[in-house]
């Protein structure tokens, strides 16, 4: 908080604690007999009320008289804040604060920090003068990644009024060309995100430091979905291959050294894959062709240079199958197919295969920890009971979940659903169905969570951006 407000609120915090038995504040007069020094303190009386008496402070044994002494001024009208919109998270690194003018304000406080707390975690404040109501960030304030919140107080000479509403948040993303696939570390230390673009690298973004570093792939290949491994050692991620020396299968990213370990071509040359998920013993599933290219359905290996071992679960059913997510203790994977209304579940280590049948087509797909509830986007987002086959469908905020393989995740206690929309990003609660809260989003691709459960992290393919939010 800067000095002029902390000098301002020191000043209202004084006149306060002196008023009188009036009802307005307003004296007829200072009265005195001689001059202002001595060691007693200053007081001020008047037909309205009385004044502050200081206990410490240069006082008279005499003072100043006069015949028309003016009270205190009534605090600045309400207003609100109007830009950044609460929940923005596409914010610039300079943005423009603006809100609505309060009447009878002389100047506006504006803070932005990080916390609600305010004071020490303070990283701007700025004095405006009215009638201005607006106000740029100057560079090299903010960070991306970061949630900041922010006020404003209207001040005049006697008292404040703070905007309606206040504080907001808002973050500035991470910029990541094409960003796609995406997946926290468990240590949170880092996000690991696929470059859905020709010859794309995999990016490493430094939560600490907020700072986004590359790893070529090597082959001309588009990276598109990710997981990384339970160890947090390595990740594995999709390729689509753009033209020669492309790969159609995985690569292969040791976390460790920060380097590319290689990449595995796919049994069938002429796949599309996209997601992918680890098991809890290190294998990885991901939705795919068969061998021959001539069915559909859900291959396993090991993402092991030279030695994969693929084995293939057939869906009987052409209609793509599209995002998957590992139960947590590895025994069943559930997949969704993007042209018909099927879930199918495969069974390990029999490799049977059964599904559900949804309201529509679905996207992405996650599992709650404790392995008894899915939540799947489709025209709704529904809540599976993974033991019965039941569902619940719940109606987003003026919002549909949006057609991203990778949609959907769950916090690590299981409480939480984040869904990527059509329009918006949306949290919803496990525990009564209900909306937690929505904000605007209208590019959102891929999503995953923190491993405290606090941030969710989206990415937005469209813009090259990935996006932090906090979790409510």
């Amino acid at each position: 908080m800067s000095a002029t407000r902390l000098g301002l609120l020191g000043a209202l915090a004084l006149f306060a604690a002196g008023c009188g038995g009036g009802s307005d504040n307003t004296g007829t007069g200072n009265t005195g007999t001689g001059n202002s020094t001595g060691t007693g303190g200053q007081v001020v009386t008047g037909t309205g009320g009385t004044g502050a008496l200081g206990t410490g402070g240069d006082t008279a044994t005499g003072g100043v008289t006069g015949t028309g002494g003016t009270g205190a001024t009534s605090a600045p009208g309400p207003f609100s804040l109007q830009s950044p919109l609460q929940g923005s998270s596409a914010q610039p690194l300079t943005p423009q604060l603006s809100w609505e003018t309060a009447e009878g304000a002389a100047t506006y406080a504006v803070e932005i920090a990080t916390s609600t707390a305010f004071g020490t975690s303070d990283v701007f404040q700025q004095i405006v003068d009215a009638p201005a109501t607006t106000l740029t960030v100057p560079t090299a304030t903010l960070a991306p990644g970061v949630i900041y919140y922010w006020r404003v107080s209207a001040q005049n000479g006697s008292d404040y009024t703070i905007a309606t509403g206040a504080p907001q948040w808002f973050s500035s993303p991470y910029l990541v060309l094409g960003a796609h696939g995406i997946g926290a570390t468990p240590d949170g230390q880092r996000l690991v995100v696929a470059s859905e673009v020709s010859s794309g690298p995999i990016a490493l973004v430094d939560l600490a430091g907020h700072t986004v570093t590359t790893i070529d792939t090597g082959v001309n290949s588009e990276p598109i979905g990710i997981a990384i491994a339970p160890d947090g050692q390595e990740a594995v991620a999709t390729l689509l291959t753009t033209g020669t020396n492309g790969v159609n299968g995985a690569v292969v990213v040791d976390l460790v050294n920060n380097v590319v370990e290689g990449t595995i071509a796919d049994p069938c040359v002429g796949t599309t894959l996209g997601d992918i998920a680890y098991f809890p013993n290190g294998a990885a599933a991901m939705p795919d062709l068969s061998p021959g290219c001539a069915a559909m359905g859900l291959s396993t290996f090991d993402p092991v240079l030279n030695n994969p071992q693929f084995a293939f679960a057939n869906f009987s059913d052409t209609n793509d199958p599209y995002g998957v997510a590992v139960g947590p203790d590895g025994t069943f994977a559930l997949v969704t197919m993007e042209l018909d209304k099927q879930l199918y579940r495969v069974d390990f280590p029999s490799g049977t295969v059964s599904h559900i049948t949804l309201s529509s087509s679905s996207a992405g797909v996650a599992i709650t920890p404790d392995g008894t509830k899915a939540v799947v986007a489709e025209s709704t987002l529904d809540v599976v009971d993974v033991g019965t086959g039941a569902v619940t469908p719940i109606t987003l905020t003026g919002d549909t979940p949006g057609g991203d393989f990778h949609n959907v995740a769950i916090t690590p206690d299981g409480k939480v659903a984040v869904v990527a929309g059509t329009t918006s990003v949306q949290f919803v609660s496990l525990v009564d169905d209900s909306v937690l809260a929505s904000y605007p989003a209208s590019t959102g691709t891929s999503v995953a969570t923190s491993p405290d459960g606090t941030l969710a992290y989206m990415t937005d393919k469209g813009n090259g951006w990935v996006r932090v939010l906090p979790i409510p």
